[in-house]
């Protein structure tokens, strides 16, 4: 993971609740997504070169299609033939870095990316992982 720290000049703190009821503080700035994007590398950008077939698929989309990656936090929609446009991401340096490669697979294969002001910033709350005990085999005791 990156270590691409954001500073901002105008933040404001808010509390939002959570699934579980609880107050998880958001912090709110006045600067762009694309402010916030790495610069790539030469290796992350060898990896956005590699998934032009998945950025290609936007053409044939239908205008108004959502599509969210869960696994990077980063929500499109189609605005038009030819045009995408990020409306959420989370707010995290992975998450950062995976629009800034997605971008630039979608501009290898020409289409028209919108970033700012679309993209809402979402707070990153990451989720427990459920561990499943073992069942133990053996004889049961009554």
């Amino acid at each position: 993971m990156l270590n691409y720290n954001v500073q901002s000049t105008d933040k404001r703190s808010e509390k939002m609740m959570t699934e579980n009821n609880e107050e998880t503080p958001m912090t709110t700035t006045n600067e762009s997504v694309a402010d916030r994007l790495p610069r790539l590398g030469t290796k992350q950008r060898a990896l956005a070169k590699s998934k032009m077939d998945w950025a290609t698929w936007f053409w044939d989309a239908e205008v108004g299609y959502i599509h969210h990656d869960e696994s990077t936090g980063v929500t499109w929609q189609v605005v038009s033939e030819g045009k995408v446009r990020c409306i959420r991401v989370w707010d995290d340096d992975y998450c950062y870095e995976s629009l800034a490669m997605m971008r630039a697979s979608m501009q290898l294969v020409d289409l028209e990316v919108e970033l700012d002001p679309y993209a809402v910033v979402t707070p990153y709350t990451p989720q427990p992982v459920l561990e499943v005990q073992p069942e133990t085999a053996g004889l049961e005791v009554v």
